[in-house]
């Protein structure tokens, strides 16, 4: 599972909602824009896929992409946090190793006309949100991710996501 060690100061982050690719976030870190990138990936592979890049020596947090999806949901999903905090996770790579780990799961997503979430496991109470701008990440009490949530969907945004998830 992945998880978080620290977070780096809160920088520019892109979110891009469309029909093919549900969502792409990319965060802009200046520091470490030529490193290079590491993926933790999760789903079934064949009809769910999340990616998740990581600096390959920093840890931080580089894009989040999700590809397939293949349970959606329309009943939003709240989630107690004891603690919330803003910036860009700073993520445990010591277990990717050849630039890839995969870990083999099923996630699903739940899309409501404000935010479409991505839950990795079906915990509802974490002990961390970490928030970049419109999006959320949520760890549990051992620093593993649970949620990745995307807020404040447009009219558009949210059309696309429908019509993507064919609901």
């Amino acid at each position: 599972m992945l998880k978080f060690i620290d977070t780096s100061p809160e920088l520019i982050n892109d979110v891009e909602i469309d029909y093919y690719v549900p969502f792409i976030v990319d965060v802009k870190e200046q520091n470490f824009t030529n490193e290079n990138s590491i993926y933790w990936r999760t789903g079934n592979f064949d009809t769910s896929l999340l990616e998740i890049g990581i600096g390959e020596k920093s840890g931080i947090l580089q894009n989040i992409t999700l590809t397939m999806v293949n349970q959606v949901y329309t009943n939003g999903i709240n989630y107690e946090a004891l603690e919330t905090k803003s910036g860009i996770p700073i993520f445990d790579i010591s277990l990717i190793k050849n630039k890839i780990f995969d870990y083999f799961s099923e996630y699903y997503v739940s899309l409501t006309v404000d935010n479409v979430t991505v839950a990795i496991t079906p915990k509802n109470r974490v002990k961390t949100i970490i928030n970049m701008g419109r999006v959320d990440m949520g760890f549990g009490f051992e620093n593993e991710l649970i949620f990745i949530k995307v807020n404040k969907l447009s009219d558009r945004e949210y059309k696309d996501l429908k019509e993507s998830f064919k609901l």
